[in-house]
This record gives structure tokens, C-alpha cells and sequence, in this order.
């Protein structure tokens, strides 16, 4: 009934139109018969046909603005139709494209448990070539799902701990051979890592008790790594960047740190053999209860770092190497300054000053 809705007011308009010219149509037949003269009738049809040109002519435009409404009307009616076909086509393809997005993401995220479970199989591999396609395949997964990252990071850094940490017999410890490929591998990967995300902030990858033997570092940037208890030989560090580390009870021997720049850098109680430091920067770092033999410490600088019981035995310092440190005895200081080097107090005064207050406030 909705489609036929205008008929009825049609209907009306018609009807209303009816009852205004029927009385006039008598009016004007009844006046039309009472003339007698004919010049007048003539006068008087001339008229008749005037008015009944202008009634055809009103009711012509009044029709004419009745189909353009209906047109009007029927074109609106299209409109909303399209429009409405329209919103149900674009809802359908809105459910669709995100349905095919989970299907996109679901397969995805299969694809990537395959991926990580045929790679942690693979890493106990017989096979070196095996292993090390194991380990590069993890690196990619750390790379393409995050919530995989720390994970590799974590089997990665238990891969090196596993295969290099056992215990070497006093005769076999400068027998030891080169670190393996796949443990070097696997190291490089965790060093070229995305250093920057969220997850790292608050995370240290543990490579606590790792043996490493001959591996050249030069120039890799190292962070949030925690090599306590390690032993590493033969490591060439020099020109490298080591941020947040931990060689807290290591054993460094003959490890090149030359131009590398140290920032919190732990030593507690380590032991370093020939370890070379010269062009390197030192800062904010930890050396307490450490044990230093030959060790080149040439145009080395070193600031806001303690050294409290500090061993240290055939140290090579020279004029351009500079210690602005907390802890040296005054022996020490002796010994540094009759080599050369230059002994600067403001960061032992500001250490002692700090811990006068503190007992103080303590009291």
C-alpha cells in the first residue's frame, strides 16, 4: 500500500478541483443563456474560452508538478533502495575481509608454531649444517612474531650455555679449541638482535658459565648480557660498545677490549690475563675485588668507576691514561702515577662525601 500512497491525495486534489469549477462552470452556462445580443455572446465565448484556456493550462501545471513529484518520488525510492543494498553489501564485505583476516592470521600463526617446533628439533641436530639452519630459521621467527622473540633469545643463550659450559681439567684449558660455528652463530644472532624494544628493557640474556674461545667481536654492540662466571679466551672485543654487562666472576684472558667504550660494565671479583684496554673508555663501571695481570690499560680513561680491593699486578699504564676512580689504595695510586698515569680524586671525593652523609643521616 506504501507504493501507492500519493493516489490518495490525488485522489483528493481532483476532487476539491471538481467542487470550484462545477459552480462556475453553471455560473458562467446560466449568464451565457440569459444574453440576448449576439455581439455579446461572442464577447462572452471569446471569455469562456480565455478561462477555459487558463483552467487547462493551471491544471496542466499542477499535473506536471504532479508527475515530476511522482518522479521525484520514485527516483528517492530507487535511492534508498540502492543505498540500503548498498550498506548491506559493504556490512557483508566488512564481516568478510575480517573473517578472511583471522583465517589470514590463524594460518599464520600455524605456519610460525610449525616453523618454531621443527627448529627447536632440529637444533639437537648430529648435523652441524642442520643445527645452524635451525638457528637461523629461530632468528627469523624471533624476527616475524614477537611473542616468539624473548623465547628464541632464551634457547639460543641455553644452546651456548649447554654446548660450552662444561668443565675443563686444569691441563686442558689451553688445549681448548675454537669455539664451534653453530655456537658462533647463534651468539651473533643474540648480538645483532633488536636491542631497542619494549621487552628488553627489562630482560638480560643470561649467558652465566659460557665457555668461548677465538671469537672476533670487533666492533659489535653488545648489551643486557650476563657473562658471570664465564671463561672467555682469545675474545677480540676491540672498538666494541658493551652497555649493562656482567663479567662478575669471569675469567677474560687475553681478551681485546682496545677503543672498545664500557658503560656499566661489572667485573666483581673477575680475573683478567692479558687483557688489553688501550684507546678504551671506561665509565660508570664496577672492578671491585677484581684481579688485573698484565693487563694495557695505554690512553685508557676510566670514570665514575670503583675499584675497591682491586689486585692489580704488571699494569701498563702510560701518560695519556687517566682514573678518575673510587677505591685504589694509596699504594696503588703510587704505583699508577710513578708509571704515568694521571690520578684525578673528584669521583673518590664525591663517593667519600656520599657515604659521610649517610652515616650521618643513619645516626
Amino acid at each position: 500500500m506504501k507504493k501507492y500512497f500519493w493516489v490518495f491525495p490525488l485522489l483528493i486534489a481532483g476532487f476539491v478541483l471538481a467542487l470550484w469549477i462545477t459552480p462556475w462552470v453553471v455560473q458562467i452556462t446560466n449568464n451565457y443563456a440569459n444574453l440576448q445580443n449576439g455581439k455579446e455572446k461572442f464577447e462572452a465565448s471569446l471569455e469562456i474560452g480565455k478561462a477555459i484556456i487558463s483552467v487547462v493550462g493551471t491544471l496542466a501545471t499542477i499535473g506536471g508538478g504532479v508527475v515530476l513529484f511522482l518522479n521525484f518520488r520514485v527516483a528517492n525510492q530507487n535511492l534508498e533502495i540502492a543505498n540500503k543494498n548498498f550498506e548491506q553489501a559493504k556490512r557483508k564485505n566488512d564481516v568478510d575481509e575480517e573473517k578472511s583476516k583471522k583465517d589470514i592470521k590463524i594460518a599464520e600463526s600455524r605456519l610460525i608454531t610449525d616453523r618454531f617446533s621443527k627448529a627447536t628439533e632440529q637444533l639437537a641436530s648430529t648435523n652441524l649444517h642442520t643445527r645452524l639452519g635451525a638457528i637461523y630459521s629461530l632468528e627469523g621467527i624471533a624476527k616475524d612474531d614477537e611473542q616468539y622473540y624473548w623465547i628464541v633469545i632464551e634457547i639460543l643463550s641455553a644452546f651456548i650455555r649447554r654446548e660450552t659450559g662444561v668443565d675443563l681439567l686444569p691441563s686442558q684449558e689451553k688445549k681448548t679449541s675454537k669455539t664451534a660455528v653453530d655456537i658462533q652463530a647463534a651468539l651473533t644472532v643474540i648480538i645483532r638482535r633488536e636491542t631497542k624494544s619494549k621487552i628488553e628493557q627489562t630482560k638480560e640474556i643470561n649467558l652465566s658459565g659460557a665457555i668461548l674461545n677465538e671469537i672476533n667481536l670487533s666492533e659489535a654492540s653488545l648489551e643486557n648480557i650476563n657473562f658471570s662466571g664465564a671463561n672467555l679466551n682469545n675474545i677480540n672485543l676491540s672498538s666494541a660498545s658493551l652497555k649493562n654487562m656482567d663479567f662478575s666472576r669471569a675469567i677474560l684472558n687475553v681478551v681485546d677490549l682496545s677503543k672498545a667504550k664500557l658503560v656499566n660494565v661489572k667485573f666483581i671479583e673477575a680475573e683478567l690475563f692479558e687483557t688489553g684496554f688501550q684507546g678504551a673508555t671506561i665509565d660508570n663501571s664496577n672492578f671491585n675485588a677484581a684481579h688485573l695481570t698484565t693487563v694495557d690499560l695505554v690512553s685508557t680513561k676510566i670514570n665514575k668507576t670503583t675499584f675497591q680491593q682491586v689486585i692489580l699486578k704488571s699494569i701498563m699504564p702510560n701518560k695519556d691514561t687517566y682514573f678518575d676512580v673510587y677505591g685504589l689504595s694509596l699504594e696503588q695510586k703510587k704505583d699508577l702515577q710513578k708509571r704515568g698515569a694521571m690520578i684525578c680524586d673528584s669521583y673518590e671525593k664525591s663517593w667519600t662525601d656520599y657515604l659521610h652523609k649517610l652515616t650521618l643521616d643513619n645516626i
